[in-house]
């Protein structure tokens, strides 16, 4: 990857056209501005364009389930309660599907617990990043009278 193309191929220049659609892997990273991709030596089906370099200026659209560092991704992931203090099991989302992820006990909100190797593709080398999962821990809204003394009474226990 280089930088951006130069001003007079961007598509805002007047003379630029987009000629191919382009479809990009999983993997380009997101920086929040525009990434470019030269490919040297390229001969377009035309007559009008001598032989050259192809830049190709990519936008990645953030995901609306991961958050980009890297070639990690982060997801919020909520975790009940007794969970997050007891410890327990969770599915976590991953790009090639749910995986089950053990929570220690005493976890604590915002704590980021990795999965290795399910995150993005490494665009200059081998492997993947990993998924963070960021634990969310859920309070309810509503509890029982039963869920209600429980809650009191360990509440006296840990003052």
């Amino acid at each position: 990857m280089t930088g951006p193309a130069p001003s007079s191929l961007r598509p805002e220049h007047p003379v630029a056209r987009p000629l191919v659609q382009l479809v990009a892997e999983f993997g380009l990273d997101h920086r929040g501005d525009l990434d470019g991709i030269e490919v040297t030596g390229v001969t377009l089906a035309t007559t009008a364009v001598a032989p050259g370099d192809l830049y190709v200026v990519t936008r990645v659209e953030p995901s609306k389930v991961y958050e980009r560092r890297g070639d990690d991704l982060v997801v919020n992931v909520p975790v009940p309660y007794p969970t997050a203090a007891l410890g327990g099991t969770i599915e976590v989302p991953t790009p090639e599907g749910a995986v089950s992820l053990k929570v220690p006990s005493g976890t604590e909100d915002g704590k980021l617990l990795r999965i290795k190797g399910r995150g993005a593709p490494r665009l200059k080398g081998s492997g993947q990043g990993d998924v963070l999962a960021r634990i969310k821990i859920e309070v309810p809204k509503r509890i029982s009278k039963k869920q209600r003394e429980l809650l009191e009474q360990l509440a006296k226990e840990t003052h």
